[in-house]
């Protein structure tokens, strides 16, 4: 699944995000407490929603909030555990209530799951405005869709939480953006060092990655964009090449005409020459 990083393989990284429980311990039920703590309940994180080791086209954003329905949000130890006992022999599965110790087994169950992610049929109506201001985007030769696997979401932070993030505030908040942004487990880091993509959109989540990973400035392409939903372009050649579009917020898709922004995304990645270094 993807080019590897320098010291990470498929299970060392998936494996280090369906076994954290750097939050396991908190408290405030307004957060990630109903899906992190221990217990019949305790969910697996959710790395992406969709095939990521095949898209072309990564948008990074705050998972839903708060829907056991959903069939990424709502994944449980026992379910997944479950899952594993009809498909091989019970005394070949090792046991385990609890995401810290889930065998390997269970890692490939949970990054194979969500990257079956049906956004058609089973996707959370929060991705219905993204569906309609990105599906259809061309890059390359390649008409990319959510539905064709050319665009996948990938979550800012891995736990989902009661309220939606942006309405979720105090210290708890601030330590689950630690735990898992780039000052802490730096997840969504390690994925882009592995995966390597070649478009990401930063749904207002842009802080959480360093400027380095995002890569340098370019006024060319922001101008070519021309849309105020977007706030930077960003682009590089090396280790990698990489297009980084920056969008305000995540919120700000309701108020945004998808054709409108579609088309400004569009013209940011037909202008884009990853061979010719911009300023």
């Amino acid at each position: 699944m993807g080019t590897s990083g320098p010291s990470r393989t498929l299970v060392g990284l998936y494996g280090a995000i369906c076994r954290c429980e750097s939050c396991a311990g908190l408290q405030d039920w307004d957060g990630v407490r109903e899906f992190a703590e221990r217990g019949a309940r305790q969910t697996i994180p959710v790395s992406h929603f969709g095939r990521i080791h095949a898209a072309k086209v990564w948008l990074v954003c705050f998972n839903p909030a708060n829907d056991r329905n959903d069939p990424n949000v709502g994944l449980t130890v026992s379910f997944l555990r479950d899952v594993l006992e009809d498909r091989v022999q019970a005394g070949d599965l090792p046991d385990f209530t609890c995401r810290a110790d889930l065998p390997d087994g269970a890692v490939e169950e949970a990054v194979r799951h969500f990257s079956e992610y049906d956004f058609e049929f089973d996707g959370h109506e929060f991705f219905a405005p993204w569906r309609d201001a990105l599906n259809g985007l061309t890059v390359g030769k390649d008409v990319v869709s959510f539905q064709n696997g050319g665009i996948c979401v990938v979550d800012a932070i891995k736990c989902p939480t009661r309220l939606p993030i942006g309405g979720w505030f105090g210290r708890e908040a601030k330590t689950v953006a630690a735990n898992c942004g780039k000052s802490g487990n730096a997840f969504l880091l390690s994925q882009i060092a592995f995966h390597r993509p070649s478009i990401v959109i930063f749904a207002g989540t842009q802080n959480l990655v360093p400027a380095a990973v995002r890569g340098r400035p370019d006024q060319v392409l922001l101008k070519a964009a021309d849309h105020p939903y977007i706030s930077a372009v960003r682009s590089n050649s090396t280790p990698s090449p990489r297009l980084s579009v920056e969008l305000r917020s995540a919120r700000g898709i309701k108020r945004t005409t998808p054709t409108i922004l579609f088309g400004a995304l569009q013209r940011i990645i037909t202008a884009w020459k990853p061979e010719l270094p911009r300023t």
